[in-house]
């Protein structure tokens, strides 16, 4: 005998809370194993995080100026090495602190990666020159080419000259330092650069000038004629009382 569902209205709703109840079932089992699954990839250790960055590249900071201690704590939290690698002069850094690093600020670099980095000693000490005779633009030229700075004179003297310096020609002083300079009476002669000329005509010159030829050394280059200055000392520029010599080089 065959049985319909409005004979027996019970089996309809059984059968639709069993299918409710499956789905539900079927759900619940794909929810949990997306869990496992997205918990079996989670690492659980204390400092996973970090450990799953390994390998990373990791931005190099900027070390100049930081004491060497303190460089260690900022590469300790980007995961690098310092390495002192020495010594160099710095003008602008205090001494015991980092002047120079390698690579620089900036750069992308693998975790443990070595920072290379040199310790500043302070200002290097260079010499101050001599600078009598010479004109105050000559002086500042001159002091600033040795890495010194050009104080002017206290009483500047109308086509006066260097007579001495503060510090004197000669001592050493840090780089960087001022260099104070005593003008004297303008009275001697300004020498002009005598290169490239004869020298049969150079001597004429310097006899109108109240000045005499010095001592004459040969020398070689094919880029100037045979008897011509290559070079005189003192330079251009320098004030000598008149009687002085001035010494050349002669191409050869």
């Amino acid at each position: 005998m065959a049985f319909y569902d409005d004979d027996l209205p019970g089996v309809r709703r059984s059968s639709g809370l069993f299918s409710v109840f499956l789905v539900s079932t079927l759900v619940s089992a794909l929810v949990s194993v997306a869990a496992v699954f997205a918990l079996a990839r989670t690492p659980w250790f204390p400092g996973a995080a970090a450990a799953s960055n390994k390998g990373q590249p990791t931005v190099v900071p900027r070390l100049l100026g930081m004491s060497s201690d303190e460089a260690k704590e900022v590469l300790k939290r980007h995961s690098l090495r310092l390495v002192v690698e020495g010594e160099v002069a710095d003008v602008d850094t205090p001494p015991g602190h980092i002047a120079e690093q390698n690579p620089l600020a900036g750069s992308d670099l693998p975790p443990k990666s070595a920072i290379r980095v040199k310790m500043s000693t302070g200002p290097a000490m260079v010499v101050v020159p001599d600078l009598q005779g010479k004109s105050p633009e000559s002086a500042r030229e001159l002091l600033e080419k040795a890495g010194l700075r050009y104080m002017p004179p206290a009483s500047p003297l109308d086509g006066g000259v260097v007579s001495t310096t503060q510090p004197s020609a000669g001592s050493e002083t840090k780089q960087g330092s001022a260099v104070q300079i005593v003008l004297g009476p303008g009275d001697g002669v300004l020498l002009p650069s005598f290169k490239g000329q004869v020298l049969r005509k150079v001597r004429e010159k310097l006899s109108e000038m109240g000045l005499k030829v010095g001592k004459v050394r040969l020398g070689y280059s094919d880029s100037e004629e045979q008897g011509v200055v290559l070079s005189q000392q003192p330079a251009e520029g320098t004030t000598l009382p008149k009687g002085s010599t001035v010494d050349f080089t002669v191409n050869d």
